[in-house]
């Protein structure tokens, strides 16, 4: 009994979630020497599940410029699965560029959010991938994209020991975060979150993404100041991530989702002085940063 023990205690040492950011920042790219440190691709989270085993198929968060980074330095990956939170084109412009597309017998498959009662998914992606805007139609890539359409709830996405749940996100169209967990580890995505009109009240569905998570990774776009003047815009300050965070016992928060015009100084200075505030409530805070690594559990 002893060896089957530590035969179990193991394996659980191994189920790990690995995450890497391949970009962080919102709302469109910012390529430049002021964005350097932090990175100027657009939303895309690398997600896998680790074991004594090897490593499962790659989990995508989001299809923003980062995803064409994440797949021309994992050009033999020809199975990816994609959690797309919503059709803005800081989410999605980077899809038509992964070299996945252009491989034989490779598929990609994404989740995400009907855009619209009269607007598929597919059709949403496909109108970015197709002429006139790319010279060559999706349908004749060689790869299999499928497209699938999800509401909130559990999602199965055919990986094992991956437990996916997705629920609607305040923003300006139709969002959707997710939270990914494993036995060991948990993960809560919620970018592009409308901040509430008290700056106080979390949502129901943003708690159960969020309680108890290993990692939020959230929405922090706006300073109190640029929020006074874009309070309907559809996004956070730095301060209603950490709230977020707070109420709902996150261990730690990765402020997302960059403004295209904070320069590396400035995120660097609102962050340090954010940490006071989160030293306070045990809130291990930090500014995710594009080729940022992380394992949990």
């Amino acid at each position: 009994m002893l060896d089957l023990d530590l035969s179990i205690a193991y394996i659980f040492a191994f189920d790990m979630l690995y995450l890497r950011f391949w970009g962080v920042r919102g709302s469109l790219p910012s390529p430049g020497v002021e964005t350097g440190l932090f990175g100027g691709n657009t939303s895309c989270i690398e997600i896998r599940l680790r074991d004594g085993s090897g490593q499962s198929a790659p989990i995508l968060l989001d299809l923003g410029t980062g995803a064409r980074q994440f797949s021309l330095r994992n050009r033999t990956e020809d199975d990816i699965v994609v959690l797309l939170s919503h059709v803005h084109l800081d989410h999605v412009q980077g899809f038509t560029f992964m070299p996945i597309l252009d491989l034989p017998n490779a598929r990609i498959r994404i989740f995400g959010p009907r855009p619209m009662p009269d607007l598929s998914l597919s059709v949403a992606l496909q109108s970015i991938s197709d002429p006139p805007l790319f010279p060559k139609r999706l349908v004749e890539r060689a790869a299999e994209a499928s497209f699938i359409e999800i509401e909130s709830g559990q999602i199965d996405i055919g990986i094992e020991g991956a437990s996916v749940r997705a629920e609607f996100v305040p923003h300006t169209d139709i969002t959707l975060g997710y939270r990914i967990s494993s036995p060991s580890a948990s993960i809560a995505y919620i970018t592009d979150h409308q901040q509430p009109v008290d700056s106080e009240s979390v949502e129901d569905a943003i708690m159960s993404l969020a309680r108890g998570v290993d990692l939020l990774i959230h929405d922090a776009q706006y300073t109190a100041e640029e929020f006074r003047h874009r309070s309907n815009w559809g996004h956070s300050t730095f301060e209603y991530a950490l709230r977020v965070a707070q109420c709902a016992g996150a261990k730690r928060l990765a402020l997302f989702h960059h403004d295209p015009d904070r320069s590396d100084d400035d995120l660097s200075r609102i962050v340090s002085d954010l940490q006071i505030s989160a030293d306070r409530s045990g809130v291990d805070l930090f500014a995710a940063t594009e080729g940022q690594e992380l394992s949990l559990g």
